[in-house]
């Protein structure tokens, strides 16, 4: 078996969460999180989802954690409790909606998610936002780009003032969206 990792996470016990994927021979791709403590113990490993990738670790509210990261291709978020057991998991999008996914949680209870949406028969990609609630149900999403670069979200934030943040890439150029909490520009 071998191992990408694509995140690590402190959980607020002091423990640490690493994420990624892991490709056997016999399954193919899964989705991979290994939780072990503070003198690299492992405390517990889990595989989800055969074709499936994560790339981004957030505390849940209710003491558990959201994964970000795709399965299939799409946009995928996992929300398991403090032992890796699955709590709800839902997919998003579009097949090949699957890059660079981020997840943060906001002051209002919710999380805030990035990804790419790609532009089919442009071969462009937009950044692609999306605020869920604690189920993993849309309250609202949008796309930020133009029609004719490669726009990519790299990491997904809210400010102390309240502002979504999301850094992204255009081509060979960083740029930094700051959004309302509604997300419309």
């Amino acid at each position: 078996d071998d191992i990408w990792l694509r995140a690590v996470h402190e959980t607020p016990g002091g423990d640490f969460l690493a994420a990624g994927m892991r490709y056997a021979n016999d399954t193919g791709y899964d989705g991979w999180i290994m939780k072990f403590d503070g003198n690299g113990d492992v405390v517990w490993q889990r595989y989800y989802d055969p074709s499936g990738s994560f790339w981004s670790i957030e505390d849940a509210h209710d003491g558990g954690y959201v994964l970000a990261g795709c399965s299939s291709n799409y946009l995928w978020l996992v929300h398991i409790d403090e032992d890796g057991a699955v709590l709800w998991q839902k997919t998003y999008g579009q097949a090949d909606d699957s890059d660079y996914r981020h997840i943060c949680r906001t002051a209002d209870g919710n999380y805030l998610v990035s990804s790419c949406s790609y532009r089919l028969g442009t071969g462009f990609y937009n950044i692609w936002v999306l605020k869920v609630d604690p189920a993993g149900d849309i309250l609202w999403q949008a796309c930020y780009g133009a029609d004719s670069s490669l726009d990519r979200a790299a990491q997904v934030g809210e400010s102390t003032g309240g502002e979504l943040m999301i850094l992204g890439t255009r081509s060979d150029r960083y740029w930094l969206l700051s959004l309302p909490q509604d997300g419309l520009l």
